[in-house]
């Protein structure tokens, strides 16, 4: 069998989240985020809203997403 993108790719529905944290609940009205370009002290902080990331430019990007928990019974 080739493969091909089309049959390579795990479709969203047949995917699972696990996360041994909440997920925050946030207000989009609100929300912002801070960045600082180098993370120093005495730099300011770019603070963008949601809106200000739906206009920013996408791509997307093929990747292998693997389990981290897959060498426990490893010593």
């Amino acid at each position: 069998m080739t493969y091909t993108q089309k049959n390579f790719l795990t479709p969203p529905v047949e995917m699972f989240e696990r996360n041994h944290n909440l997920i925050p609940e946030i207000d989009i009205e609100d929300y912002e985020i801070e960045f600082m370009a180098n993370g120093k002290d005495d730099e300011e902080p770019i603070s963008l809203g949601f809106e200000d990331l739906l206009k920013m430019p996408t791509h997307e990007v093929t990747a292998a997403v693997v389990c981290a928990g897959s060498k426990r019974n490893q010593v």
